[in-house]
């Protein structure tokens, strides 16, 4: 009996250690110049401009990312949701990214950790399970910087106030935005009923509902802040 123990113990340990010898170690940068703080597969790291996330396994993980900046007024600090999807990992690297509102969320770098250690000049990264150099895209299609100004133009093309909403709302079919792209294609809008139908119908499509306030900065008139209001405390 004793030997069946120290035998699986051994196996437990072994195969403990062959799984943490493919761990990586991810980096995630702001390009914004704002504090960022994660939330990777539920687990919180604080705020910081650089995060540093050792021992990460390889695979899948839930990625969530915040911004934080102090109001005008005080000290108080907001937390802003500026990216929400899936990142792929693979083992034993050095993975380098970036984030940012508008530009989302990038791998920039991949370096295997043996060429770290060793000193070596790093191979070219790998391409296969993950994005290098441009947005990644995740379960939420989160627009970029270089999709939301195509979805602007396209909406300053139409000469038409109803064509204008039309196509905004096309542009949400499977993909979502920030409360703040709202508020940008709100302005795009030149009757306030058109901005009002907008801000209703693309609620559902935000990835920080948490500051949807924020589009009420795009309103003419306090009615329309007041309908919006009692529209999303029954939707």
């Amino acid at each position: 009996m004793k030997t069946l123990v120290t035998l699986l113990g051994l196996f437990l340990a072994a195969t403990f250690v062959s799984a943490s010898h493919l761990n990586s170690n991810l980096i995630i940068r702001s390009n914004d110049n704002y504090l960022i703080s994660a939330e990777i597969n539920g687990i919180i790291y604080p705020p910081s401009e650089e995060l540093k996330i050792q021992g990460i396994n390889r695979g899948n993980h839930h990625v969530k990312v915040y911004k934080h900046y102090n109001s005008f007024c005080g000290n108080y600090r907001y937390k802003e949701s500026i990216y929400r999807g899936r990142v792929s990992i693979p083992a034993k690297s050095r993975v380098v990214a970036s984030v940012g509102e508008w530009s989302g969320f990038r791998i920039n770098r991949v370096t295997p950790l043996q060429n770290i250690n060793r000193g070596c000049s790093p191979h070219k990264p790998h391409r296969r399970g993950y994005t290098i150099g441009r947005t990644l895209q995740t379960e939420n299609h989160h627009y970029g910087v270089n999709h939301f100004a195509s979805i602007k133009g396209a909406i300053r093309n139409e000469s038409f106030d109803n064509s204008k909403l039309i196509v905004a709302k096309q542009s949400l079919r499977g993909r979502n935005l920030t409360s703040n792209q709202v508020a940008l294609l709100m302005k795009e809008f030149s009757f306030e009923k058109n901005r009002l139908s907008f801000a209703k119908y693309a609620h559902k499509h935000v990835i920080d509902p948490e500051n949807y306030y924020v589009v009420n900065n795009s309103f003419s008139f306090s009615s329309s802040t007041r309908s919006l209001d009692r529209y999303l405390n029954v939707n």
